[in-house]
């Protein structure tokens, strides 16, 4: 399989920061014939927003499924066409590609674009590539957000939303309390 990871931009160096995170954490080295990544137009040219969050979602993928292939995908950081989203659209798009032939089995989007309630013709391109990810096999995935409600893509229903919970345990290992991830009330 291959996983696919969406950023604006590309962190410097990330193969190596994965390097010492599986040595850190005690996971066998990644082999560099499994790992890639693929900038597009001028890269990180205008900064990269993702730094931390890229290096997150490159580490856990790879603490999930230390056998699979990733490709991290840097959208261009300078394009800042749809509200700002116009970069990690053509990364989608790219990883896409044309023919029924996709660069990964597997998407990870770690952004989300709004509430439902988000200008339609937003709606209308996120909805108009996962219909094309779904005829395809690749699995979109996207994080449900930090608010209350899901966030767009991830409530489409050609989307996977991902979200985290919280979960309290007492003394003796009884369960507490478990709280959706929010910034909600």
């Amino acid at each position: 399989q291959t996983v696919a990871l969406f950023e604006l931009g590309l962190t410097p160096d990330m193969f190596l920061t994965l390097h010492d995170y599986a040595r850190a954490n005690g996971l066998p080295a990644p082999a560099g014939s499994r790992y890639s990544e693929l900038s597009l137009g001028r890269g990180s040219e205008c900064g990269d927003p993702f730094d931390i969050e890229e290096q997150l979602d490159v580490e856990m993928s790879y603490a999930m499924a230390p056998g699979a292939n990733q490709l991290v995908v840097g959208g261009d950081s300078c394009n800042q066409g749809d509200f700002g989203l116009q970069g990690l659209f053509n990364a989608d798009l790219a990883v896409l590609g044309t023919g029924g032939h996709p660069l990964a089995t597997v998407a990870s989007n770690s952004w989300g674009s709004g509430s439902e309630g988000q200008a339609p013709a937003l709606t209308n391109i996120e909805h108009a590539y996962l219909v094309q990810a779904a005829a395809e096999g690749v699995g979109m995935y996207f994080s449900s957000g930090d608010g209350s409600g899901v966030a767009e893509p991830a409530s489409d229903s050609d989307a996977i939303a991902v979200g985290g919970t919280t979960l309290g345990i007492g003394k003796g290992g009884s369960r507490l309390f478990e709280t959706g991830w929010s910034e909600g009330l």
